[in-house]
C-alpha cells in the first residue's frame, strides 16, 4: 500500500513538476515591453524579431486577440506599424502575414497632391508594372533596405522586400499627417514611407504609425490569465440582488445614465456606451483598474436618441433614430471633432431604435424595426436589415440594388420586425436577435406564441417571414430552445395577404427560440480571456422582459452554448431583476438591454430601466 503511495506522490510531483516547466517556458518565451504593457511571444514574437523588430514594426500595441479578417477569424496582434495575422495553417515565413494596412488607410483618405521625387536621375527610379507606379531616390533605398529573410542569404533581394511592404501603390505625394505637418509619403500596400529631410541616412525615410493609426490608439494591457482572480470591488445592491452562476460576481461598473443601450470598446480600451437618452455616446474609462467606471464621460453629444456605435479606421459611427452619423478624430487625441451625415434612415411609428455593423466585407449594415404590430411597410427599408458601403453609397452586389424603386435598393434581408441587435461571427455569418409579433390570436395564445426568435441566421437577399409567417416546431410543440424550425402562415385574423408568388416554407426560419414576448435586445459572443475556456464562441442575450404576457417573460441575461457553429441549450446567466416571478419588466429593478465584452475579458450589461452598467467576472472561486 505504501508503494502505491509514494507511486501516486511520485506522478503528482512530476505532473506539477511539467506544468511548472511549461509555465515557465511559456513565461520566458514572453518579450514585453513597459512602455506599452503589452507583450510578444511565440511565432509572432519569432516573426518581428527575425524581420526587423523595432526599426520596422514599432511597440505591440494590443494583445493577441482574434479579429475577423477578409471574412474569416484569425489571431492578430498590432503593432506600431503593422498587424501581424497568425495562420499556423501554414511553414514559416508564411505563418504570419501582414495586414495590408497602407491599402486600408489609403483607400479612406482624401486625395493628395503628387510631388516630384527630389533629387536628379542618378538617384535611380523602379517602375511596377501592377500598379503603374514608380519608386525612386530615397524611398527605393529605404524599401530596398529591409525585407522579409525568405533565402538565408545577406541583404535582401527585391522579393524579400515586395513580401514585407508590398506593392507601390500611390505616387509620391504631398500630405499633411497626424502631427499637422506636411511631409512627402509614398504609400505603399503595407506600409507608408515618408521623407524628413531634416534627418542623416537612414532616418531621412520614415515609417508611418499605421498600425497605430487604425487602431486608434494603445490598448490597455494584456487580459490576466484565464483562472487570475479580477480585481473586484466590494459587494453592493447588484450583488444583494443579482444572481450568477456559481464563479461568477456582479458589481455596478457606472450608475446615473440615462436610457444606456448598447456598447462598444473604444480604441483606448474603454468602454462606450450609447446614453440614448441624453442624445450622446459616453466613455466609461476604468484608468486605476478597481472595477469601477472613473467616471462618465461624454465622446459625441448631440445626438438623436441614438443606439449604437462603432468604431473604424479612426471614426466613430453612430446609428441615430434618423441616420448613420460618422464622427472621425483627425487630430490624433482619440476625441472626435470631425462630424458628418453619412446615410438617412427611415423615421416614424413604432421601433425607433437603430443599429449598425460594420461587417467583415467593410460594408455598413443597419438594422431598422417596423412601424407596427403587423402591417404591410410601405417603406421596404422598414422591418428589414440594410447595408450601404461606408459613404452611404449602396453596394452594387446588394441583392435588389437595381430594383427601380430606390427605397429598395439597400435592402439585403427582410421579413425582421425588430432585430435590435447583430453580430457578425467568425466565419462571417450574421445573427440577429428578432423581437416577434404581439397579440398573436387570441387573449390566451398570445402568452404562448409566437416563440421569440432569439437567434436568426440572416441570409442576404432573403425573407425571414414577417408579417406573414412565424418560427414554428415541425410538429407544432411550444418549446423554446434550439431548432429545427420552420416558418409557417400566421392564421391571425390581422394578417395582411402577401405578395403574389410568396411561399412561408421559402422563409428563414429561427435557430433558438425562447418564450413568447421575451424580447431579445442586445447580443455579444464571448471572446475574451477573463470568463473560463468553455465560454469562447457562446452567446449572450440581454432579454429586455415582456409587457403584455401572463405570466411575464423574464427580464434577464441569458447564456447561450454554442458548438461547432450551432446554438445548442441555453441558461440563465444574470437574472433576479423581478422581486417575483409575477412582477411585470416594466415595474422590476432594472431590465437588461446590451451586451458586451469589455477589453478585460469581463462580460459588461447595460441595464436602461435602472440607467445602470454592471460587470460580471469570473471569480475563479465557486
Amino acid at each position: 500500500m505504501h508503494r502505491y503511495l509514494r507511486l501516486a506522490s511520485l506522478l503528482v510531483w512530476v505532473t506539477l513538476s511539467l506544468a511548472q516547466v511549461a509555465a515557465a517556458h511559456a513565461q520566458a518565451d514572453r518579450r514585453c515591453f513597459a512602455e506599452t504593457g503589452h507583450c510578444i511571444a511565440g511565432p509572432l514574437r519569432a516573426f518581428w524579431e527575425r524581420h526587423g523588430g523595432l526599426a520596422v514594426f514599432g511597440l505591440p500595441i494590443t494583445p493577441p486577440q482574434y479579429e475577423p479578417v477578409e471574412g474569416r477569424s484569425y489571431r492578430v496582434q498590432w503593432f506600431e506599424r503593422a498587424r501581424f495575422e497568425l495562420h499556423p495553417e501554414s511553414a514559416p515565413p508564411y505563418n504570419v502575414l501582414l495586414g495590408r494596412l497602407g491599402a486600408q488607410l489609403l483607400a479612406d483618405a482624401a486625395p493628395a497632391p503628387a510631388v516630384e521625387p527630389p533629387g536628379d536621375a542618378a538617384d535611380g527610379c523602379r517602375s511596377f508594372a501592377e500598379t503603374g507606379q514608380r519608386v525612386c531616390g530615397a524611398v527605393l533605398a529605404a524599401w530596398r533596405a529591409s525585407g522579409l529573410e525568405l533565402d538565408g542569404r545577406a541583404g535582401f533581394a527585391e522579393a524579400e522586400s515586395l513580401a514585407l511592404f508590398g506593392l507601390p501603390i500611390s505616387p509620391l505625394e504631398s500630405r499633411t499627417l497626424a502631427d499637422g505637418r506636411v511631409y512627402q509619403v509614398q504609400w505603399f500596400e503595407r506600409a507608408r514611407f515618408e521623407l524628413h529631410p531634416e534627418n542623416a541616412p537612414p532616418y531621412n525615410v520614415l515609417l508611418g504609425r499605421l498600425g497605430y493609426e487604425l487602431r486608434g490608439g494603445i490598448a490597455p494591457p494584456a487580459e490576466p490569465a484565464p483562472g487570475a482572480v479580477p480585481t473586484l470591488p466590494p459587494p453592493d445592491e447588484a450583488a444583494a440582488r443579482l444572481r450568477v452562476p456559481a464563479g461568477f460576481a456582479v458589481r455596478v461598473f457606472a450608475a446615473g445614465l440615462d436610457t444606456p443601450r448598447l456598447m462598444a470598446v473604444g480604441p483606448d480600451g474603454a468602454l462606450l456606451v450609447a446614453e440614448r437618452g441624453a442624445g450622446r455616446v459616453v466613455r466609461l474609462p476604468d484608468r486605476d483598474g478597481d472595477g469601477r467606471a472613473d467616471g462618465v464621460e461624454p465622446l459625441v453629444s448631440g445626438l438623436r436618441a441614438p443606439h449604437n456605435m462603432e468604431w473604424h479606421s479612426g471614426c466613430l459611427y453612430v446609428a441615430e433614430n434618423h441616420q448613420v452619423s460618422r464622427h472621425c478624430d483627425t487630430s490624433g487625441d482619440g476625441l472626435p471633432d470631425n462630424r458628418a451625415a453619412v446615410v438617412a434612415l427611415p423615421t416614424g411609428g413604432g421601433h425607433t431604435s437603430r443599429t449598425l455593423r460594420i461587417g467583415p466585407d467593410g460594408m455598413l449594415y443597419v438594422a431598422a424595426g417596423s412601424t407596427c404590430n403587423v402591417c404591410a411597410e410601405a417603406d421596404p427599408r422598414r422591418g428589414a436589415i440594410l447595408r450601404y458601403t461606408l459613404d452611404g453609397g449602396i453596394p452594387a452586389d446588394n441583392p435588389f440594388a437595381a430594383d427601380p424603386n430606390p427605397e429598395r435598393r439597400p435592402v439585403w434581408a427582410e421579413g425582421l420586425r425588430n432585430s435590435v441587435d447583430f453580430l457578425f461571427l467568425p466565419d462571417g455569418q450574421l445573427w440577429a436577435s428578432h423581437n416577434g409579433r404581439d397579440n398573436m390570436l387570441g387573449p390566451q395564445a398570445k402568452d404562448e406564441r409566437p416563440l421569440e426568435e432569439v437567434l436568426v441566421g440572416v441570409q442576404g437577399g432573403r425573407h425571414h417571414g414577417w408579417p406573414y409567417c412565424t418560427s414554428e416546431r415541425p410538429d407544432g410543440g411550444l418549446e423554446p430552445g434550439p431548432g429545427p424550425y420552420v416558418e409557417r402562415p400566421d392564421p391571425s385574423g390581422d394578417v395582411p395577404g402577401a405578395p403574389a408568388g410568396f411561399r412561408c416554407e421559402d422563409a428563414v426560419p429561427a435557430l433558438f427560440t425562447a418564450v413568447a414576448h421575451a424580447a431579445p435586445l442586445g447580443l455579444a459572443r464571448y471572446d475574451g480571456a477573463q470568463l473560463p475556456p468553455a465560454y469562447h464562441g457562446d452567446i449572450f442575450v440581454a432579454l429586455h422582459g415582456s409587457w403584455n404576457r401572463t405570466p411575464p417573460a423574464p427580464c434577464q441575461v441569458l447564456h447561450i452554448r454554442v458548438e461547432d457553429g450551432r446554438p445548442l441549450a441555453s441558461s440563465d446567466f444574470l437574472s433576479g431583476f423581478q422581486r417575483e416571478e409575477t412582477q411585470p419588466c416594466g415595474e422590476a429593478w432594472g431590465r437588461p438591454a446590451g451586451v458586451s465584452v469589455g477589453s478585460d475579458g469581463a462580460l459588461y450589461v447595460s441595464d436602461d430601466h435602472s440607467g445602470r452598467i454592471y460587470r460580471i467576472v469570473h471569480t475563479a472561486q465557486p
